[in-house]
């Protein structure tokens, strides 16, 4: 075996993947992502905006498991909900992500940072409990 390969071998088997950080630049509009109980799915940057939310925070609360948090992103109300999420309605607390030139990063203190790339834009809801129809509460 020669040096290069036994080196590159070494170096896959002793890398350890970050597990805190995932990767959600390169989705495409129509297609998404979930961290726990909000899923985000990437709409293009023309979807309709509402008022500009005060918050960082998409879900209102102070638990643990309500602080999904942007950052690099601003948060805006959403007046109509966009065609791409069916028949979810707003009791599911939809929202919209617009990142900034250098991408924004959804955080949470018990789920992996998702990065979203420069500029893009997300649809953000909670999951729905079936029986209730109603969002999940933390």
């Amino acid at each position: 075996m020669t040096t290069s390969l036994q080196s590159a071998l070494e170096a896959i088997e002793t890398s350890v993947a970050d597990e805190n950080v995932r990767d959600a630049t390169s989705i495409p509009i129509g297609k998404g992502f979930r961290q726990g109980d909000i899923y985000a799915i990437r709409v293009k940057t023309t979807t309709k905006r509402g008022d500009k939310m005060s918050t960082k925070q998409l879900v209102k609360g102070n638990t643990k498991g309500s602080r999904h948090i942007v950052e690099g992103a601003t948060l805006f109300e959403l007046d109509e909900i966009p065609s791409v999420l069916g028949s979810v309605d707003n009791s599911l607390h939809a929202a919209l992500i617009v990142c900034g030139k250098d991408g924004g990063v959804l955080t949470h203190p018990e789920h992996a940072d998702v990065e979203m790339a420069p500029k893009s834009c997300w649809v953000t809801w909670r999951q729905m409990d079936a029986r209730t129809r109603r969002a999940v509460q933390d």
